[in-house]
Order: structure tokens, then sequence, then C-alpha cells
């Protein structure tokens, strides 16, 4: 049994089957908030080893910036 030792952000679009991984990098990324044009999530992640703010698409499509 392997444990991931990452932690994710999903999003669920209600109508649609599954979940949309949102974050793949190394690390915790946690506390998502929505943004106001509701396409995307700012969260916070330490997968430079230091917490920060990052903001990604909520389809999980294009760069996290």
């Amino acid at each position: 049994l392997s444990v991931d030792q990452e932690v994710d952000i999903w999003t669920l679009t209600l109508g649609q089957p599954g979940l949309t991984r949102v974050t793949v990098s190394p690390g915790s990324d946690t506390s998502p908030i929505w943004r106001p044009d509701g396409r995307h999530v700012i969260f916070t992640s330490d997968s430079s080893g230091v917490p920060n703010l990052f903001s990604g698409a909520a389809d999980g499509s294009g760069q996290i910036e």
C-alpha cells in the first residue's frame, strides 16, 4: 500500500461525472477559494518549499500562476 505524498486541489462540476484535478505539483496545495470570475481558484502551496499563493483554472487547463 502506498500513500500519496501530495495534497491537491480538485473541483466538481454539478451535472458532470467525476472530479477535475486542478493541481499536480508535489507538496501540499490547500485552502482554495473561488476567484470572482468563477473560472479560477486561488490556493496556497508549499511546492517551492515556502508557502505562497497561486491561481489556476478550475477546469485544470493552462498554467498555474
